[in-house]
């Protein structure tokens, strides 16, 4: 539940940041952004969108790399926040948020490594195969 409550707030954030886009480009009059937004400026808050639902998608598949496209998509995120804060403020609150939730997964990812490692070490020496020949499913077969 928590997990689809997250994905969906971060999918809504970077849906929000596609406002800037959508302003500098001229696509819509968005009134809630007051001051103007240039072209240039304009695509990296399309990058700041693209950054963010990458996250969410990643996240929901489990895939490990969605904490390196979350952080990159907070320090950009919030990076446009602070240059239209008169406008996005707002923001930093989800942005916080997902700071919290992406530190808590590089430290789950650290540990999963950690662990894999230590697994394939123990295999190692007690069967008496070189861990360079121990395959992912070996490790796997003692996750957590």
């Amino acid at each position: 539940m928590l997990k689809s409550i997250f994905t969906i707030l971060i999918i809504l954030h970077g849906l929000i940041h596609l406002l800037g886009f959508v302003k500098a480009y001229g696509y819509a009059d968005i009134t809630a952004l007051t001051r103007n937004i240039s072209k240039p400026m304009g695509i990296i808050w399309l990058i700041a969108t693209a950054l963010l639902v990458i996250t969410a998608v990643l996240f929901m598949r489990k895939n490990d790399t969605w904490v390196y496209f979350g952080i990159v998509g907070v320090i950009v995120s919030q990076a446009m926040i602070f240059m239209y804060w008169q406008d996005a403020k707002f923001g930093t609150i989800v942005n916080v948020l997902m700071l919290i939730v992406v530190f808590f997964g590089f430290f789950h990812l650290n540990f999963k490594s950690k662990y894999k490692t230590e697994v394939a070490a123990a295999l190692a020496k007690t069967s008496d195969i070189p861990p360079s020949s121990l395959t992912e499913d070996d490790i796997n077969i003692y996750q957590l």
